[in-house]
């Protein structure tokens, strides 16, 4: 086999386990919004596998349809999307994240921007009343005398109020009123599968032992967001000479700030996507920091209020840098230490 086959074999397997980890997040998904989150879902996916085919005819390749990335690539900016957007949407997102995203840039692990942030920041960019309002979990359920088509909500979402996610609670000043079992299992309006923290944690300890995802560059993103969080919380009545008095309030800011939009989500899904991640431990670790400092950045003083996406595509710009700069020093220590030598 050759290199870039055993390459395409590696990253099948890989991604074949993100792909089994979306499932109990769209499981989710379904419970909270009805069959209408699996077909944006499904949607996704075949707009991802059409876009390979069309990659392919464009590039002048044969198509290879064990090559599974596209699939992941989908199924993850679906998930960072409201269960009321219009299929239209998620095609042109998706459209933009394979074929600019990945396909433009030669390929499976040739880019150098998160394809499913790439699509999420043309979406959120393009159709923001789309993308930022969200309905109530559980409404399709209490709906009474639905006809077949309207349950399945295949092509509206008809009479469902949207709301702003806890986001714009805390951006404005204010702590969002949500129970911490709600906050855990998604049961508040956001992002369809942004917010079943607890499920997505769960993802987390099978993609560990899996060794899928690294460690470093997530474990240095949380902590960073939570000094963050707790140094400078956002709540209007936490001022720097009421500390250490108000530390329940800084740790209540933080568990929000967590909990609530894509900081859970991007750590396990995004954050250690192998095209984009350092290989370099120390560089890991690095990008990991840089990545929470600019989400929080862009949380505090951005537009949208998903700045994850944003923050991500920013430090991928510069990811590559790390590794090359930590490879340069540690080739100029080792010629230091052989010229040194004796």
């Amino acid at each position: 086999m050759s290199k870039h086959g055993r390459k395409i074999h590696e990253g099948n397997a890989l991604n074949r386990d993100f792909i089994a980890m979306t499932v109990p997040v769209y499981l989710m998904a379904f419970f909270f919004y009805g069959p209408r989150a699996l077909l944006l879902g499904l949607v996704g996916v075949l707009t991802a596998r059409i876009t390979d085919r069309f990659a392919a005819v464009l590039r002048g390749r044969r198509y290879d349809s064990t090559e599974n990335s596209s699939v992941v690539i989908a199924l993850i900016l679906v998930l960072m999307l409201p269960a009321t957007v219009p299929y239209s949407l998620v095609v042109m997102a998706v459209l933009v994240a394979v074929l600019v995203g990945k396909e433009a840039f030669g390929g499976y692990q040739s880019y150098p921007f998160n394809p499913s942030a790439v699509g999420f920041c043309v979406a959120a960019v393009s159709w923001p009343q789309q993308v930022f309002r969200y309905p109530a979990p559980l409404n399709w359920m209490l709906q009474e005398n639905l006809t077949f088509e309207q349950l399945l909500s295949l092509w509206r979402f008809e009479g469902v109020t949207l709301v702003e996610g806890p986001s714009m609670t805390l951006r404005n000043g204010g702590l969002p009123r949500i129970d911490f079992w709600d906050l855990l299992l998604g049961n508040y309006a956001g992002p369809m599968g942004l917010c079943c923290s607890l499920v997505i944690l769960s993802c987390a300890v099978y993609l560990l032992v899996r060794r899928r995802i690294s460690v470093l560059a997530p474990a240095g993103f949380l902590a960073v967001v939570c000094l963050i969080a707790f140094v400078f919380p956002r709540y209007s009545e936490i001022f720097f000479a009421t500390f250490p008095q108000d530390v329940i309030q800084r740790l209540q800011v933080v568990k929000f700030e967590l909990l609530s939009g894509a900081i859970i989500f991007a750590s396990v899904f995004m954050i250690s996507e192998p095209g984009t991640l350092p290989k370099n431990p120390l560089s890991r670790l690095i990008y990991g920091i840089l990545l929470g400092f600019a989400t929080m950045m862009f949380r505090y003083f951005g537009t949208y209020e998903l700045g994850t996406c944003f923050a991500i595509l920013l430090v991928n710009a510069v990811s590559g840098y790390f590794d090359r700069a930590i490879a340069s020093r540690s080739a100029k220590k080792k010629a230091a230490l052989t010229t040194a030598s004796p």
